[in-house]
């Protein structure tokens, strides 16, 4: 969530740096424009991703029977099996052996890919048998950018299969990698104008391979139930608080994380409800997170539905503390 005009801000991950919500967003992005280059996340869903995908760790299909079953390493070096189904041309299906690599490629003014090159030789049993109809291949080299956001999809003009029996393009896909949740930690306070604005960080877990499993995705917000606010009153200056929504990129600053959550009351909002007698009060937004799949412009996907109980909140118990909390985690202190 990002600085809601009310004074309830979470998430400005560049609140600071180049967030904006409403009116706040003509004055940040006319000091940190262009706003959606080479930043962690933007208001677009989904927008401009610099960060690359760092893995290729699955289970590749191919147009032409082909399933490309390959590991990443940390090292970028990629490794598995071809198997090629020729059933349909009377033959016996084949399994290669496949190395290669993967080349992280960082945008600076385009989205980020992973460029990867494989190479599949000694097919088994390396025959057809009797009545096929179809030359076997004795090796296989595909060349290929895998789109980030999803990290799960080549299109057919990013592609190049290269064989003994000639030249083709092909899409691929892979089904799409799920984190199984968050962990969640209190970074500090911010300072000047923000300084009763909570920041914590968030790192992605679970997926099919060591971290930086998701680096190159993108994840976004949305409510997940309904929010209270005992702060808020009829005739208030400050709305109730609420998700500002946004998108950000997995993997900008530290890998598997989508930068920090800024959470709670602005300062003119703290002094304001104390102004009005309302401590002890606080607000508490159900905070649903979603992972977006299928390449760039693909869907939104639900990847934890322990998120439905999750949430973002503020306290202001008193005259002199204020209060953080997100995902089960409250911070506090003094203020002013």
């Amino acid at each position: 969530m990002q600085v809601s005009i009310h004074g309830f801000r979470d998430r400005c991950d560049y609140a600071v740096r180049s967030c904006a919500v409403a009116a706040l967003a003509m004055f940040f992005a006319s000091v940190n424009a262009p706003a959606q280059i080479g930043v962690p996340g933007c208001t677009g869903t989904p927008c401009l991703n610099t960060v690359p995908c760092k893995q290729c760790t699955g289970r590749w299909t191919d147009d032409f029977g082909g399933t490309w079953n390959v590991t990443s390493s940390a090292s970028d070096s990629a490794s598995g099996t071809l198997f090629v189904n020729v059933q349909s041309f009377g033959c016996i299906s084949q399994t290669y052996q496949v190395a290669g690599n993967l080349i992280p490629v960082a945008g600076t003014i385009a989205n980020g890919y992973a460029s990867i090159s494989l190479h599949a030789t000694n097919p088994v049993p390396g025959y057809g048998g009797t009545g096929c109809r179809y030359n076997i291949a004795t090796y296989a080299d595909l060349t290929a950018a895998i789109q980030n956001n999803g990290c799960d999809l080549v299109t057919y003009s990013s592609s190049t299969l290269v064989t003994d029996r000639g030249t083709v393009n092909t899409n691929l896909s892979r089904p799409a990698d799920l984190p199984t949740g968050e962990t969640t930690a209190f970074v500090g306070w911010s300072t000047g104008a923000y300084a009763t604005i909570g920041q914590w960080r968030s790192a992605l877990t679970g997926g099919i391979n060591p971290p930086p499993t998701f680096d190159g995705r993108q994840v976004t917000e949305a409510a997940a139930g309904e929010s209270s606010d005992t702060c808020h009153f009829e005739g208030s200056r400050f709305q109730p608080a609420g998700l500002s929504g946004g998108v950000w990129n997995v993997g900008f600053y530290f890998y598997n994380t989508w930068d920090d959550d800024y959470v709670g009351n602005l300062p003119a909002a703290v002094t304001y409800y104390r102004q009005n007698l309302r401590p002890p009060c606080s607000a508490t937004v159900p905070q649903g997170m979603y992972i977006f799949t299928h390449g760039q412009y693909g869907y939104e996907q639900s990847y934890e539905s322990l998120y439905t109980t999750g949430s973002v909140g503020e306290g202001i118990p008193d005259y002199t503390h204020i209060g953080s909390s997100r995902d089960g985690h409250t911070a506090s202190k003094v203020w002013p």
